[in-house]
């Protein structure tokens, strides 16, 4: 797990409160965060990679992700 995930999960008790830290890390600029990933997390670039040019849809589908669900969760 990527140090940015790892120093937003510190102190947190459930999931939306760690997407609420996430999003605040990034500043209102998802790019930024998305761009941190990139450079110190070969897992998330990995990922990035092998996903280029598929759907939400199709990704969440392939990793076993119900996507309505998360979507009513979000």
């Amino acid at each position: 797990m990527s140090n940015v995930f790892l120093d937003a999960a510190r102190g947190v008790s459930d999931k939306t409160s760690l997407i609420s830290r996430l999003r605040q890390m990034a500043g209102g600029n998802p790019e930024a965060l998305y761009a941190r990933l990139m450079q110190t997390n070969p897992q998330f670039a990995k990922f990035i990679h092998d996903n280029q040019g598929k759907s939400v849809q199709q990704i969440a589908k392939e990793n076993g992700i119900d996507y309505n669900s998360l979507c009513k969760f979000l």
